[in-house]
């Protein structure tokens, strides 16, 4: 059978997202959505970076392992859709590049190529007073 193409988009937040600081680190709440998956253990792992080149610092804020048992026939060509909500927390002001990441497992042990990323770039700021006040103003 075809290999289906995977496919992962970030859902929230939307890239160049600012996000309000909070005392003690904002959190924040992300959503990709994943396509193609196939028959097999996936592991999705969640990084935010900040600062350039050796002033890098990375951290990985989640790894989920994703285990697919089951893909209808219908459902074989396309593979199985999914959505992941992981919360990232305790983000200090500044800027930050969040990155999401899917491997394929090769056995329980052992971790296999990367099948998709995706990256986008948020800011943790104050926000103007009009932005923070929420759905009322």
């Amino acid at each position: 059978s075809a290999e289906a193409v995977f496919w992962m988009e970030v859902l929230v937040p939307w890239d160049g997202q600012t996000v309000a600081t909070q005392p003690g680190g904002s959190n924040l709440s992300t959503l990709t959505r994943l396509t193609g998956l196939q028959k097999g253990s996936y592991l999705f792992e969640v990084w935010h970076s900040t600062g350039e080149g050796d002033s890098c610092s990375r951290t990985k804020a989640a790894a989920e392992t994703i285990i697919v048992t089951w893909v209808s026939e219908a459902a074989q060509e396309g593979g199985v859709s999914m959505e992941m909500g992981v919360e990232v927390s305790e983000l200090r002001p500044g800027d930050y590049r969040i990155e999401f990441d899917v491997f394929k497992m090769e056995s329980d042990e052992e971790v296999g190529p990367l099948v998709a990323t995706r990256a986008i770039s948020i800011s943790v700021a104050r926000l103007p007073p009009y932005l923070d006040a929420g759905e009322d103003g």
